[in-house]
């Protein structure tokens, strides 16, 4: 803890504790849980990749106390699958706070009705910018007029899909 910091070592303990779940003849569950609550520490102490990862392990292992802030100072991603409602905080935290793949998920959950698809390209934007190069993918074919059942009809245009598949 002294060398990474409180941050880090948690995140570091709950990703080396997940790792020991798939472990055979190790508890798994056991495991997981004790990973979920280290990366709850690391999240809340600002770790971006531990925010991410209660995204996926909430659910299955919830904080019985976790409340929807009225106000958390970014947007929640609207519900998709069975995301918790922690696991939607979670992933939402992540992606204001820089994750590329938490804004990469934002843009396809976005990107699965029409009113929103301005919003998803402004999310796969910023997660092909912060590395995501599966964004640019995304972006590319959904851009392209050619893709009519796939594409954004009122934002395809062949420059934009040409742009974003050369990237």
């Amino acid at each position: 803890v002294r060398m990474l910091g409180e941050k880090e070592a948690w995140f570091r303990i709950g990703a080396a504790l997940f790792e020991c779940s798939k472990e055979e003849g190790l508890p798994k569950t056991k495991l997981q849980q004790m990973a979920t609550d280290a990366l709850r520490k690391a999240a809340r102490l600002g770790h971006v990749e531990a925010m991410f990862a209660l995204a996926f392990l909430a659910p299955a292992y919830p904080d019985k106390s976790f409340q929807m802030p009225k106000d958390p100072g970014f947007t929640i991603i609207p519900p998709f699958g069975e995301a918790s409602p922690e696991a939607r905080y979670w992933i939402s935290a992540a992606a204001a706070h820089g994750s590329a793949r938490a804004n990469y998920v934002f843009g396809l959950v976005y990107g699965k009705k029409p009113e929103t698809e301005q919003q998803a390209i402004e999310m796969l934007v910023k997660s092909m910018r912060l590395g995501m190069a599966p964004a640019a993918s995304e972006l590319a074919v959904r851009l392209t007029p050619l893709h009519k059942d796939y594409a954004f009809p009122r934002h395809a245009n062949c420059r934009s899909g040409l742009y974003y598949g050369t990237i």
